[in-house]
């Protein structure tokens, strides 16, 4: 996982943007084809972060976009 901060021209903080690989080391999806929710939950620095996301609604026109 990759974690980029999106700031302003004056440095303040304005996304946090999480960035997944789509494969594991080995070249296998890490979501599977079969998989209709995936989870996502970072907890620090006091912050808990909970997302899910339906798959179903992440499609476009070549497919699954992850």
């Amino acid at each position: 996982m990759r974690v980029e901060f999106a700031r302003s021209g004056k440095g303040k903080l304005l996304a946090v943007l999480f960035r997944f690989p789509r494969n594991t080391t080995g070249g296998e999806p890490l979501i599977s084809t079969h998989d209709t929710r995936v989870w996502f939950a970072e907890y620090g620095g006091g912050v808990e972060i909970r997302m899910a996301f339906n798959l179903k609604e992440m499609v476009d026109s070549k497919g699954l976009d992850l």
